[in-house]
């Protein structure tokens, strides 16, 4: 279960790139990562740490599957 999440963290580290540094007086750097590998990401830690009946995409594929 772990394992496919720690993989899942890794493509999304090794497929982002790093657009701009934060300036000096603070602020953030920006972070480009194509929307698969967030959309991977978080699905493998909505499995790992969020309850079902919490997981939106979780209901969605429950009532897709009943109907």
């Amino acid at each position: 279960m772990f394992n496919d999440l720690k993989t899942a963290w890794q493509q999304l580290l090794k497929n982002s790139t790093l657009i701009s540094n934060a300036p000096p007086e603070g602020g953030g750097a920006i972070v480009q990562v194509p929307n698969r590998y967030v959309d991977a990401f978080q699905k493998e830690f909505n499995l790992c740490f969020v309850e079902p009946d919490e997981d939106i995409e979780f209901q969605l594929w429950q009532d897709n599957d009943r109907a």
